[in-house]
């Protein structure tokens, strides 16, 4: 015979109450959550709301001043404020004159305090005003002798400057060129032709001494030399330089025309001889 199965437990399941118990924590959580944020919002809304009421109390006594500086303006009037500039400038201009005056009585102070001292004079070595009278008047007469002097030599036209060789002779044939202060003059000419230095290159006469000097050893170019014509000489002398053309230098002392009578009579002297040209 068939033992009876002995009966089963009934089942018991726990899942209920878990789910009250975690539904229960849920709703806890969001009820500390929505205390701690509505207590946020709570401090947030009165710091907005303080610094609001701040901001209109500073507008309001913003306000109240500029109304009561138009009021002061309007009582005042503009007159009132410059008297007070001008009260303002004579202040500063009192304290500076203050301060001048101050100065000026250290200054004062200090000269009282030196002592002047007047050196005796012998009197025998006074100068009379009889004595100061002759020595006037003869200074007087030493000017217009001087004046007078000065204006004659003003007056006197400047010796003319000779030109004479260096050496014991003249053994070749010079052509004369005169340097000044941006012109040459050629002495070779009759009467004696100037020419700026810009115009030197096209110019016929002095490209035909410079031609003559170059075609005959005998020939040589002389530059007299004033003293404001040292760069018209070196522009000149370029020009024999890159002709290869003989060429020498004599400087003129003084402002005076120039006397060339000395070579004219040797030259003429020389025309007679059949090599002058060669």
């Amino acid at each position: 015979m068939a033992q009876k199965r002995a009966a089963e437990p009934d089942d018991f399941s726990l899942f209920p109450f878990m789910d009250i118990v975690t539904s229960v924590v849920g709703i806890l959580m969001l009820m500390i959550a929505a205390a701690s944020l509505e207590q946020m919002t709570a401090g947030d809304a009165a710091v907005i709301t303080s610094y609001e009421a701040t901001v209109a109390k500073i507008q309001e006594e913003q306000a109240r001043q500029a109304e009561l500086q138009k009021l002061l303006d309007e009582k005042i009037g503009p007159s009132a404020a410059l008297t007070r500039q001008q009260i303002d400038a004579t202040e500063e201009e009192i304290l500076s004159l203050t301060k001048k005056i101050e100065a000026v009585q250290a200054e004062l102070d200090k000269l009282k305090q030196a002592q002047i001292v007047v050196p005796k004079l012998d009197p025998s070595q006074r100068e009379t005003l009889a004595a100061m009278q002759a020595e006037s008047k003869a200074l007087a007469e030493q000017i217009a002798q001087l004046e007078k002097d000065l204006k004659s030599r003003k007056d006197a036209p400047p010796a003319n400057v000779s030109i004479l060789p260096g050496g014991s002779g003249l053994n070749f044939i010079p052509h004369f060129i005169e340097c000044q202060d941006g012109a040459v003059v050629l002495h070779d000419l009759s009467p004696p032709k100037t020419v700026r230095t810009a115009n030197l290159a096209a110019d016929k006469d002095f490209l035909e001494i410079l031609s003559k000097a170059a075609n005959n050893v005998s020939h040589s170019v002389v530059f007299l030399i004033r003293s404001d014509g040292l760069n018209t000489y070196n522009t000149a002398r370029k020009f024999c330089t890159d002709r290869e053309i003989s060429n020498g230098r004599l400087p003129v002392i003084g402002a005076g025309k120039i006397d060339l009578s000395y070579f004219t009579k040797k030259l003429e002297s020389q025309k007679s001889s059949p090599d002058n040209d060669k």
